[in-house]
């Protein structure tokens, strides 16, 4: 638009910093454009961050129940995948695997219990 590009203050980049995104980089993303559109010449950068579905402040993310179980996203959906895969005695392809039940590609499951650390590289790998 051959605007100058808005600086946020160091106030505001530690805010990004300290949040937990508990989705992909398009949500990063998503804050960072809105800022720079909604905001005018000549102003900090400010992110609107309570806006974005599904985030929530950093402490929050990282929150323990009572019992001492972990709450991130991250700890609840890798039970989730553990008890799915359980209930399909480990497998992961096919109308009974795990994928189907959960409704996502058999790949993107795998991916995810591998980013998750529940297989390893050579786990999982033709179920």
């Amino acid at each position: 638009m051959g605007l100058p590009l808005p600086v946020p203050d160091r106030g505001e980049l530690a805010r990004l910093q300290r949040y937990c995104w508990p989705g992909n980089i398009r949500e990063l993303q998503n804050v960072l454009v809105e800022a720079m559109v909604s905001t005018p010449p000549g102003v900090s950068l400010r992110f609107n961050l309570d806006m974005e579905a599904g985030a929530v402040p950093d402490a929050a993310c990282h929150a323990e129940r009572k019992d001492g179980i972990s709450l991130t996203s991250d700890a609840v959906l890798a039970r989730h995948y553990a008890e799915v895969l359980e209930s399909c005695h480990g497998r992961i392809k096919g109308d009974k695997g795990a994928a189907a039940i959960l409704g996502i590609n058999p790949s993107t499951l795998r991916f995810r219990l591998k980013k998750l650390g529940l297989i390893g590289p050579k786990n999982g790998h033709d179920r």
